[in-house]
């Protein structure tokens, strides 16, 4: 999805990447940078949504939320099994009562 807005973004505007010197030389920083950085983004984005919801949950579980700045994926999956994990014991304890 990040790939796709950086190339969307980049065709609207193209030189958006890149600047000139007074002497005239052109620096381009590479469609890399813009990919990350929308990446980055999102996963800060994602890690607003995720915090809300452990604070519902009550789940206090700050190497999740640094997890989900690198690694979107796994930070969710893992909040997911931590949830899963909650829900589980929840249901154990009313079962066993």
């Amino acid at each position: 999805m990040a790939g796709f807005l950086a190339v969307l973004i980049l065709a609207i505007f193209p030189d958006l990447l890149t600047t000139e010197t007074a002497e005239g030389v052109r620096h381009t920083i590479g469609t890399l940078f813009l990919n990350r950085s929308i990446q980055y983004l999102f996963n800060i984005v994602l890690i607003i949504l995720l915090s809300r919801d452990m604070k519902k949950a009550n789940i206090q579980s700050i190497p999740i939320l640094v997890l989900t700045f690198f690694h979107s994926t796994i930070g969710v999956l893992f909040f997911f099994l931590i949830m899963a994990s909650k829900v589980l014991n929840l249901k154990k304890i009313n079962y066993n009562e």
